[in-house]
């Protein structure tokens, strides 16, 4: 059984590819922190990326929010991360995840110190290529930079480099 906390980060990118059912598809339990959960559902319009999906995933028990237990570590946390990335960490702690999907390389640094696996929006792309959900992740990274989701020109290439994607 595959378990993994998600941060807000890889929600919002995926929901921008509408691709956000590939962690269901992925990992049998996927959890979300209150954190994330809050910051995510807060959005304004129900076209704020990932909040319709979110919220259907939990109606369908897809999903479930986690309410963190060391309330203290995470108060420790506050200031070198965000609330919702300090909350994946400590979940991921508390839960023994295989996986915290997480972006910001402060936060997957932290989450390697705490014993953890991280993966990203990509890393959730490059597994749903290997699984045969999609066939290549090029187009999704294309969509991703045109909709301004952070990708540095390096990580792009050299993602595409080891999927061999890479066509020049």
């Amino acid at each position: 059984m595959i378990k993994v906390v998600v941060n807000s980060s890889p929600l919002i990118g995926l929901s921008m590819i509408d691709k956000v059912d590939l962690l269901w598809q992925l990992f049998d339990e996927v959890l979300i922190p209150e954190g994330v959960f809050n910051e995510i559902t807060a959005a304004s319009t129900e076209q704020s990326y990932g909040k319709q999906e979110l919220e259907r995933a939990l109606k369908e028990s897809k999903c479930s929010v986690y309410q963190v237990k060391d309330k203290n570590l995470v108060s420790k946390l506050i200031g070198k991360l965000h609330q919702g990335e300090v909350e994946v960490i400590v979940a991921g702690k508390e839960e023994s995840v295989n996986f915290v999907v997480i972006d910001e390389i402060t936060a997957r640094n932290l989450a390697e110190a705490f014993s953890l696996n991280p993966i990203g929006t990509i890393g959730v792309l490059r597994l749903a290529k290997r699984a045969g959900l999609v066939d290549s992740i090029k187009p999704y990274l294309d969509e991703l930079k045109l909709k301004k989701f952070r990708i540095s020109d390096k990580i792009y290439y050299d993602i595409l480099k080891s999927e061999g994607e890479l066509t020049i």
